[in-house]
């Protein structure tokens, strides 16, 4: 069993329009986790989300 598998747990990771955020959406992504997508930038986050198969709840907001 692989104590880094994340099947069916759910995950917020922000900033995933690009950079940090968009490649620890992906990984996650490949480890089985469910991800909940926020970034300002709709159109990043759009693309974001097409580079995980379309299966993140996406989210255009604004932490601050």
């Amino acid at each position: 069993m692989n104590p880094f598998q994340l099947n069916d747990k759910n995950i917020i990771v922000t900033g995933t329009a690009s950079g940090i955020g968009r490649d620890t959406a992906m990984l996650l992504h490949e480890m089985g986790a469910k991800c909940m997508l926020l970034d300002m930038n709709e159109e990043g986050l759009a693309e974001t989300n097409r580079l995980i198969d379309n299966k993140g709840l996406c989210y255009v907001c604004n932490l601050t």
